[in-house]
């Protein structure tokens, strides 16, 4: 992990656990609905979220209805992800769920299909004051 990343963990102090938590969760810490000790989510409700922002290479910010936001760190990096593309989801069902897959393209683009192609981790909840350190923090590296 890069030193930038672990400075943004420790910036946001979510709810008695970093935003890279997630990745060491024991299946048995895991609820029927889909969520995790600590406000983290395996899958999304996709008619919950309104709008996906990429933050970086390898984290996006879902925003949902009655403001309620998700952070989404992806298991890899994504390599060509850049903040002013255009996230299109390739899902089925009526959830988004960790290690679905998604594209980015640029904005304008007459061929969408050529962005990368990503995939999601968990999604965890996070406020808007640590979605505004989180920005800060990336503006700063």
């Amino acid at each position: 992990m890069r030193p930038r990343r672990a400075r943004i963990f420790v910036l946001l102090g979510l709810a008695g656990a970093s935003v890279g938590s997630w990745a060491d969760a024991d299946a048995a810490n895991w609820k029927d609905d889909g969520q995790a000790a600590g406000g983290v989510n395996v899958c999304l409700n996709a008619r919950d979220v309104e709008s996906i922002e990429i933050l970086a290479d390898d984290m996006v910010l879902l925003r949902g209805r009655l403001d309620r936001y998700w952070l989404n760190r992806m298991p890899v990096r994504c390599v060509g992800l850049a903040s002013n593309m255009l996230v299109t989801m390739e899902r089925t069902g009526s959830r988004i769920c960790a290690h679905d897959r998604f594209r980015a393209s640029e904005r304008g683009s007459s061929m969408p299909d050529l962005g990368p192609v990503c995939r999601f981790g968990k999604f965890e909840s996070v406020s808007a004051e640590q979605i505004a350190v989180l920005r800060q923090s990336l503006k700063e590296d």
